[in-house]
């Protein structure tokens, strides 16, 4: 029987517990015949943009940093690591930087972790908070803002969709290997105090009762990740203070284990305390990662787009 992080750490971490809220997608007689949806540009004919029921929840959300040696992301779902970047903060400005150098340190930094055959950078996404989030302005953002609600970026089934679409004859050759697909979330500016990540420890995680799959709907391409009903027996955890050479990854998918070690996570405020500090607006950057073994000759490939 696998051990959660609070039982291999006993007592240690109730004092670093803050408690905050999350959203959930609320549970729902509807899910029986209706799939969770998200559009995610204006539909024509005013189409509802998504039938999400949301549900929030407060949960103690507690401190990794204590039990960071002990992180396994093949049992917990996420790890912390290093990236020492070469990219200045004003270099993330610039999407071709992010492109040749950023995203070439995260496929180093991932390749060896894993110690992949082959990786790479399907996207990537700059979140800077608007002064007036969570509270919509009504007009649209110039970069992503924290998602408030819990979820798993990307099922198996959509990934194997997207190797078929980016790599093409060799896509089957592929998928005779194990693959993964992972997130490495890493903050611009730092120690980061605002509206920070909460993951849930998968080994708390009911798979089989509390995670949806929902359609997310681009103008070109329909992708599915899972969303998240609340359970009293998940246990979630943040990076206190992360700065910018720290770096999470979690797992959305794997090929050997799909049913396991799938990392939930959403953006959660951090209750103010006046003892931290200056309290800077979260900037940070995702990149959703493939990760694969199969023994053979990797074709040159262009970035996924939606």
């Amino acid at each position: 029987m696998l051990l959660h992080i609070a039982n291999a750490q006993p007592g240690v971490d109730d004092a670093s517990a803050v408690r905050s809220t999350l959203a959930f997608l609320g549970r729902h007689e509807k899910w029986e015949n209706e799939k969770p949806y998200r559009i995610r540009h204006v539909p024509a004919d005013g189409f509802p943009q998504t039938n999400f029921i949301i549900e929030r929840h407060e949960v103690n959300i507690y401190d990794m940093r204590a039990f960071i040696p002990s992180l396994s992301l093949e049992r917990n779902g996420f790890e912390v690591h290093r990236i020492e970047s070469k990219m200045e903060y004003e270099d993330f400005a610039d999407p071709q930087m992010i492109m040749d150098v950023y995203n070439e340190e995260v496929r180093t930094c991932v390749k060896r972790v894993l110690n992949a055959k082959e990786v790479h950078c399907l996207d990537s996404e700059l979140r800077k908070r608007h002064e007036s989030f969570p509270i919509s302005t009504g007009q649209s953002y110039s970069f992503g803002q924290p998602n408030m609600l819990t979820h798993i970026d990307v099922t198996l089934e959509s990934t194997q969709e997207i190797i078929r679409e980016i790599y093409g004859s060799a896509a089957e050759e592929i998928l005779k290997g194990r693959i993964l697909c992972v997130t490495v979330w890493k903050p611009l500016k730092g120690p980061v105090r605002d509206w920070p990540l909460a993951l849930c420890d998968a080994t708390t995680l009911d798979v089989t009762n509390d995670v949806v799959p929902s359609d997310v709907i681009y103008r070109k391409f329909v992708a599915e990740n899972c969303l998240i009903h609340y359970n009293k027996a998940q246990k979630w955890y943040y990076l206190g203070d992360q700065d910018p050479s720290e770096v999470l990854i979690f797992k959305a998918v794997d090929s050997e284990s799909d049913e396991n070690a799938r990392c939930a996570h959403g953006s959660f405020p951090l209750p103010l305390d006046s003892t931290r500090g200056e309290i800077l607006p979260r900037e940070s950057i995702d990149a959703r990662v493939l990760v694969m073994y199969a023994d053979m000759q990797y074709p040159e490939v262009e970035p996924w787009s939606t």
